[in-house]
């Protein structure tokens, strides 16, 4: 029988690994990303909002480069430094598109593409699957176009 001072601190132990909360994954769009880039007036709730989940931010591969300046764009540099480093600041983990979000996308394109009111393109398309297949069916996103979709913002989650 363990001792009552070893079990204790076990308890201790385990209590300190243990999270407050589940882990919460955020699906993230390069609509955000771009608003906090180019400090746009929602940059700051949208910064709250990935700062409240350190762990959990995540993109679609498909829409990253969105993300990246055209390269006569205002702030843009040959290079892309600038913003690849502001990207990587803001801590989201890329998700490469499976054979089952790249179907969702495809479904989504059908469903909310550009000849819907929602006018999604096919990098948003792949923004929406990751929502649904790892999101909750959450997104944080800046518009109008996802609200048109069945998806929730993740601002309104918050």
């Amino acid at each position: 029988m363990p001792s009552p001072s070893r079990t204790c601190a076990h308890a201790v132990r385990r209590r300190l690994l243990r999270r407050r909360r589940p882990a919460t994954l955020i699906a993230v769009d390069a609509s955000a990303i771009v608003a906090i880039l180019l400090g746009e007036p929602e940059a700051a709730a949208f910064t709250a909002r990935l700062h409240a989940e350190q762990d959990g931010r995540m993109m679609s591969a498909s829409t990253i480069g969105k993300c990246w300046p055209r390269p006569r764009s205002p702030g843009a540099r040959p290079d892309g430094r600038k913003r690849n480093t502001s990207f990587k600041r803001c801590g989201s983990r890329s998700i490469p598109a499976d054979a089952e979000q790249t179907r969702l996308a495809i479904e989504a394109f059908v469903r909310f593409g550009r000849h819907t009111p929602a006018k999604l393109n096919l990098g948003d398309c792949f923004a929406y699957a990751l929502a649904a297949t790892h999101g909750g069916g959450a997104l944080l996103y800046k518009g109008e176009d996802f609200a048109r979709t069945d998806l929730k913002s993740e601002l309104k989650e918050a």
